[in-house]
């Protein structure tokens, strides 16, 4: 019998709108659109060449509280749902699959800058809170001893596994563990 052999696994994954919507009562959408909205001329008042996080335009008071604690608790519902959904699915493929940590784009810092001609389209999709990376560690031990590349195979079949349950899927990382 084979041994067990784990691997670490970043991906990003989103969820569909309607997905979101349903899970949440709340568009995805909408509220990084409005989000994009109140950050916009905070970032142009302060001359800023790049876009700050939420959390920190709602410690300026350049977005409201309570919308910030709304779309946090959106965020938080959101990887919570794509945690589940990703362990319950690869768990048919794999003999270990264990989120190890989830954090919604939403809540990180945009890679969008002030000057881009497509700011405020890239900030409010950055500022939704559809869009999760999720660290897992797999394990399995489908792989034989002539030096099958374990990490590949994972990504593989990670993939395979879960691109019908998102809007995009995308295997950022692997390493051994």
């Amino acid at each position: 019998m084979a041994e067990e052999m784990k691997v670490g696994v970043s991906l990003l994954a989103r969820l569909a709108d309607k997905t979101v919507e349903d899970q949440t009562g709340y568009s995805p959408t909408e509220l990084g659109e409005r989000a994009a909205e109140q950050a916009i001329p905070f970032t142009r008042a302060n001359k800023l060449g790049y876009f700050p996080p939420l959390a920190y335009l709602a410690e300026q008071g350049a977005i409201d509280r309570d919308f910030f604690l709304l779309v946090s608790q959106v965020a938080e519902l959101v990887n919570e749902y794509v945690r589940k959904d990703v362990c319950l699915h690869l768990y048919e493929a794999f003999s270990l699959v264990e989120a190890t940590h989830a954090q919604n784009i939403a809540l990180t810092m945009p890679k969008i800058r002030r000057h881009q001609t497509d700011a405020q389209e890239g900030l409010a999709l950055h500022y939704s809170p559809a869009h999760v990376k999720l660290d897992l560690e797999i394990g399995t031990s489908d792989h034989d001893e002539l030096g099958v590349d374990l990490e590949l195979l994972v990504r593989n079949r990670a993939i395979r596994w879960l691109k019908e349950r998102f809007v995009s899927i995308e295997v950022t990382e692997t390493h051994p563990v």
